[in-house]
């Protein structure tokens, strides 16, 4: 079971284990949504371009950053959406290059909106293997709280 939002306190940090990111997964994320753009397919367009290589599609490191972070089984059961979310991103993702996460608690709020929930606010950066900075996010999620009675 995951935490409650009561259970979350700004300040806190963690590291989620990491994962590399193949040939396959670009490929695979291009047929699923359509996004053949050639910076991600195209060997030879790619060579004169900006990176000299395919790179992976930002929604990639979004996406696993998010799965990442999944797995350090913090919300389990308790994590009921995305409310806002920002990213900036910093450095390609490359073939073969390895991500973790690295997640911070910035603050918690209540939810008028949605008041079975809080608002956990997070700041999340994504480092490849050595250990740059690939892209960087803020955001803020809905929390179930704790029951009463």
């Amino acid at each position: 079971m995951g935490k409650y939002f009561e259970d979350f306190e700004a300040g806190e940090e963690y590291v989620s284990l990491s994962r590399t990111v193949t040939e396959a997964d670009v490929y695979n994320f291009a047929g699923f949504t359509h996004d053949w753009s050639p910076v991600h397919t195209s060997t030879e367009f790619c060579k004169k371009g900006l990176f000299g290589e395919r790179i992976a599609h930002g929604a990639i490191t979004i996406t696993l950053a998010e799965g990442l972070l999944n797995r350090l089984c913090l919300w389990d059961d308790t994590f009921m959406g995305i409310v806002d979310r920002s990213w900036d991103f910093k450095k390609p993702v490359r073939f073969g290059d390895t991500l973790s996460v690295k997640l911070k608690i910035l603050g918690k709020q209540e939810s008028d909106q949605y008041p079975t929930c809080g608002i956990i606010e997070r700041e999340i950066t994504a480092v490849n293997q050595r250990n740059e900075v690939i892209t960087e996010g803020k955001g803020k999620i809905l929390v179930l709280k704790k029951r009463k009675g």
